[in-house]
């Protein structure tokens, strides 16, 4: 066995020394540390503090901004909603003009253009009436083809602003979820339980979009949405301006009809008075030549007595004897007599016949006049009674 060896005192001194200078020195770091930790630790809680108090600054402007693009898309859905149901209205109203169009103004007027082809000879003509009735005609056409093309962009209008509103529900939803997410985020605390470490690697986690980007989505929304309103309120008052132009020129247009056709139905009526006027001057005048035509013939009648006993007259006086057959003055005057009455029925004769002429033309003419009243009359039925009574439905409506 080896024997420890012993130290000297200045070695002991120097070990005790270096021993202690060492413990110093580790009692400095400690301290150092100890320091260090503290100022630290007093940095990270502050800063963790400042971190966790911008995020949730930063969660809360977030969701004030998510707010804010909420209530104006809010504000667009409901001014589409409005406009939606402003161009239903509108859509109704062209709606009930094509209806009034289609069932009543188009069909009168054909009906009254057809019913005019009953005129019969010489009335058949194309009138002042008949060009109003096609003017008319035309302008229901025109007004047709414009309503249905406004009724046809009002339902194209109504499309595009459900679709704008789609994008903007759509947008509101995913809105109200971000929001609540967010929300749901400002009310975790570090203090509360339940909490635990989630697996998270910012390299690797994709976003849809970047700030700049979210922001264009709501606003190219919110412009969409705007456009179509705008648009939308254009048509309004597009139909609008429409609605009162037909009114308006329907209404020019069947009270100039009406206008024409009081107008042609005085003018037939006033003809056909005239033509009932002549038409009692030719029956007094048939009655005078018939009246006179037995006048005549009663004459001829009466004057045949009077030959009879001319000639028999002067057949007896031929049975005079001898010298008494001769050219006496009475002989001259029976003659004469005989000579004149000849005459005179061969006068009435003539007038008889000239008589029966007239009368045949008069009666031919009273058949003709009473021919042309029974057209005027007919005229007078189908634009008085049938076509002016189907217009009396041709009331000035507005729509």
């Amino acid at each position: 066995m080896i024997p420890f060896r012993k130290f000297s005192h200045c070695q002991w001194k120097v070990n005790n020394h270096g021993k202690r200078i060492i413990s110093e020195q580790q009692q400095e770091l400690a301290e150092r540390i100890i320091s260090e930790s503290d100022r630290l630790v007093d940095e990270i809680r502050e800063k963790t503090q400042q971190n966790h108090g911008e995020s949730n600054h930063r969660l809360e402007e977030r969701i004030t901004d998510i707010k804010f693009l909420k209530d104006e898309l809010e504000s667009y859905k409901a001014e589409c909603c409005a406009e939606e149901e402003a161009l239903k209205t509108y859509r109704m109203r062209v709606g009930k003009a094509l209806a009034v169009f289609r069932e009543k103004y188009l069909p009168i007027c054909r009906k009254c253009l057809a019913i005019r082809e009953q005129r019969v000879e010489t009335d058949i003509v194309r009138d002042e009436v008949e060009k109003e009735l096609q003017k008319e005609l035309r302008v229901i056409e025109e007004s047709l083809e414009s309503l249905e093309k406004a009724h046809t962009d009002a339902n194209e209008q109504i499309r595009r602003i459900r679709a704008a509103m789609y994008q903007v529900d759509k947008d509101l939803l995913l809105k109200a979820t971000a929001q609540g997410i967010d929300e749901k985020c400002l009310e975790i605390k570090p203090t509360q339980l339940n909490l635990r470490v989630q697996q998270i690697n910012p390299e690797k986690d994709a976003f849809n979009t970047t700030m700049e980007s979210w922001q264009k989505i709501t606003l190219d929304t919110i412009q969409k949405s705007s456009q179509e309103i705008t648009k939308a309120r254009s048509l309004r008052s597009f139909i609008d301006v429409l609605l009162r132009q037909v009114a308006e020129d329907i209404f020019s247009r069947t009270e100039a009809t009406n206008v024409a056709f009081r107008k042609r139905i005085g003018e037939v009526k006033g003809t056909k008075e005239r033509l009932e006027d002549v038409h009692r001057e030719t029956l007094r005048q048939v009655n005078e030549i018939e009246r006179n035509l037995g006048r005549l013939e009663h004459e001829l009648v009466t004057k045949e007595g009077f030959i009879a006993a001319c000639t028999m007259r002067l057949s007896e006086r031929k049975k005079r004897p001898g010298t008494e057959l001769c050219l006496d003055i009475p002989q001259e005057t029976l003659l004469r007599e005989l000579a004149n009455l000849t005459l005179s029925c061969k006068q009435l004769e003539q007038m008889i016949t000239d008589s029966k002429t007239t009368l045949r033309y008069l009666l031919n003419t009273q058949m003709q006049q009473e021919r042309e009243i029974n057209v005027k009359m007919n005229s007078l039925k189908v634009d008085e009674v049938d076509c002016m009574s189907l217009r009396q439905g041709l009331e000035f409506q507005s729509f």
